[in-house]
């Protein structure tokens, strides 16, 4: 929720704000433990204008819409329609980076373009690299794709949803500034 409020206070182009949406977060029943707290952490500072939607100079007019840098992520396991991040369960598509997650409208690898990308020019600081899960099966991503990511200069790797999960984990655990976007397994 503290997202779509940034979303509206700063100047994004709207086929953003359809492409991102609020992650649902569904918590073990068992456990609540320092994950829910790091959580609730997180939402409770993105609340304040202040700390969640800051003006970026350089003449872009964006701000940062994932905010200051939280707590890394750690992806912990999938199946067909879902992933475990930090220990709660989040269905669909989704992009991560610097300790957020996001729900992204995206079903396939050909519906990746540059513009359901475009969330990569409003973060700062710029990931040095976007691992990309392709789903069951390595799939390559397309030109346009690939040139968008090197005027953006962003390294990317694309492989299988499970290796990308394992390569996203390693390189955030190395303190490498790495997004992932990440497709379900089918």
């Amino acid at each position: 929720m503290a997202l779509c409020r940034a979303l509206c206070r700063v100047r994004v182009p709207g086929s953003l704000r359809d492409l991102l949406a609020p992650v649902p977060v569904v918590p073990p029943s068992e456990r609540i433990g320092r994950q829910m707290a790091i959580m609730a952490s997180c939402s409770s500072q993105s609340s304040s204008s202040s700390t969640h939607a800051r003006h970026v100079t350089g003449g872009s007019g964006f701000s940062d819409v994932l905010g200051d840098a939280s707590p890394s992520i750690r992806i912990t396991g999938y199946d067909s329609k879902s992933f475990v991040v930090n220990g709660n369960s989040v269905s669909g598509s989704m992009f991560c980076y610097e300790g957020k997650f996001l729900l992204w409208n995206v079903e396939s690898l050909g519906d990746v373009n540059p513009a359901v990308l475009s969330v990569l020019q409003l973060v700062r600081p710029k990931p040095e690299v976007l691992v990309v899960g392709s789903g069951s099966r390595f799939h390559p991503i397309s030109r346009e794709v690939k040139e968008f990511l090197y005027e953006q200069n962003i390294g990317h790797e694309v492989s299988d949803t499970p290796t990308a999960i394992s390569t996203f984990n390693i390189l955030q655990q190395e303190g490498r500034r790495v997004a992932a976007a990440l497709i379900p397994v089918d």
